[in-house]
């Protein structure tokens, strides 16, 4: 039978009490619906934290583990965990139907007993913070003197006697840090964990001050925060490493109103968040009736449309058999890991591929009879690291992400051969900041809403259908 994970409000509540990390994302229905998730999310180390428990027995020791998010898990909701083992090492999945929420890597030493004995457990005493800062500038500063490490006091968090874990504890205190420092001290409530990685640990991990270095100043201009942590001193701590995005909370906020529909209907993937979202409000304020087709669907702009079900697009799709659907963005992309080209890899590459095939596909032939109805157009976002000659460096161990963008460019070459009275373009954009940002290490980084104008470009002003499939190398809007 495959592991499940189910995390219930009230285990939230409870981990928020444990660790201090109260941030409103987890447990505010009002702040989270001013955000693109819409309702409360688990705390990511919440998610690690259970999976491990749920595929790797107390009884085996840990030696270190790495988490990597890829979209945010919601409470009182099933997924799947999928677990595979090379060796003394867990490779681990947390999957919402085909999408991808965790990937987790686990190294344990099965050899190993648990440091510290049942009957000798004495777990130190919660040590409460109430000062938390929330402070998205605590290493800004104006004058150029922001230090690059700050002492942020003793923490320690609680630990329930009924957690199954006796000499495992180490991992919950450095996933506790990890989300405590992040959505309560920095970079506060705009963040969201995007990774972590410890090592080490046993029964000797006692309290101590907690010091928080900033490992990389250029990615903090990106809007990622690039954190090495430090619990206790060096006889009894552990350093933890963490990766947060900083949401841009102004995009936001801002809320989306369905147009008019003079201009038309439009359909957009992708549009949960970022650019997607910023094109779907373009489009809605010029006048289009523009709906965004994801998974949840909570406001009356979205319809609800997993992408990988072809059958349940088609059906969407239908919808609009009676209205001038004359606009088809195709925005989504599954998430992206830096995956080498190597045998351990190879199955994650291969899934990866079909994915996003799929992501584009079932969308484009659901919607292309459509469009030709209304001679139409259709316009893929790709990436501009496709383009050969460009001054750019091209991050490593994302061939697969760029393979995915080049068939996707394909495949809407070829609708336009199929459906010559669609006009399509292929719009390669620059790196964007958006939560796959810290994967794009270049300068010249766009804003959504500059991203949703060079993309929106490609829209004609008349309704003259047909045309060649284009391709536009964009740059940044003066």
């Amino acid at each position: 039978m495959t592991p499940v994970l189910l995390v219930t409000t009230d285990q939230v509540a409870q981990f928020a009490e444990s660790t201090g990390d109260r941030s409103p994302l987890h447990l505010s229905h009002d702040y989270a619906r001013q955000t693109h998730v819409r309702v409360p999310v688990v705390h990511g180390a919440l998610v690690v934290w259970r999976s491990i428990g749920s595929v790797i027995p107390a009884s085996v020791h840990i030696t270190s583990v790495q988490a990597r998010f890829h979209a945010p898990a919601y409470a009182d909701t099933e997924y799947q965990i999928v677990d595979r083992s090379e060796g003394n090492t867990h490779y681990i999945e947390v999957r919402d139907g085909r999408c991808l929420l965790v990937t987790i890597v686990v190294v344990v030493d099965s050899a190993a007993s648990p440091s510290v004995s049942p009957g000798d457990h004495q777990w130190p005493p919660q040590i409460p913070r109430t000062q938390a800062r929330e402070n998205a500038d605590l290493f800004h500063s104006d004058n150029g003197d922001a230090p690059d490490e700050v002492d942020i006091g003793t923490y320690w968090p609680h630990v329930d006697c009924s957690v199954p874990a006796i000499g495992r504890e180490w991992v919950y205190v450095a996933l506790a840090v990890a989300s405590y420092v992040v959505g309560m001290e920095f970079p506060g409530r705009q963040a969201m964990l995007k990774g972590c990685r410890v090592a080490g640990g046993g029964g000797a991990i006692r309290p101590g001050n907690v010091r928080v270095r900033l490992a990389s100043r250029r990615a903090l201009d990106r809007g990622m925060c690039r954190l090495a942590i430090r619990l206790g001193d060096a006889g009894n701590g552990m350093d933890i490493e963490v990766m947060a995005f900083i949401r841009d909370g102004a995009a936001e906020l801002s809320p989306v109103t369905l147009g008019s529909g003079n201009a038309g209907i439009a359909l957009v993937t992708g549009a949960g968040r970022g650019i997607g979202r910023a094109i779907v409000a373009a489009l809605n304020e010029r006048g289009w009736r523009a709906y965004s087709l994801q998974r949840r669907a909570t406001e009356p702009w979205q319809r609800e449309c997993d992408l990988l079900n072809g059958p349940q697009v088609h059906e969407v799709a239908a919808q609009f058999a009676s209205s001038p659907v004359s606009l088809l963005v195709l925005n989504a992309t599954g998430p992206l890991g830096e995956l080498s080209v190597d045998s351990r890899h190879l199955p994650r590459v291969a899934e990866y591929l079909r994915t996003e095939a799929l992501l584009v596909l079932n969308p484009l032939m659901a919607v292309l009879p459509l469009l030709e109805q209304a001679g139409g157009t259709c316009i893929l976002v790709s990436t501009a690291f496709l383009k050969e000659d460009l001054d750019l460096l091209v991050p490593r161990h994302v061939g697969h992400y760029l393979a995915a963008k080049a068939s996707a460019e394909q495949l809407v070459y070829e609708a336009q051969r199929e459906a010559p009275s669609v006009r399509s373009s292929v719009v390669r954009l620059p790196p964007v900041r958006t939560s796959l940002a810290f994967h794009l290490r270049t300068d010249g980084v766009l804003s959504v809403a500059e991203a949703a104008t060079l993309v929106l470009a490609e829209v004609p002003s008349s309704s003259t259908p047909g045309g060649d499939a284009l391709m536009r190398q964009r740059t940044p809007v003066t």
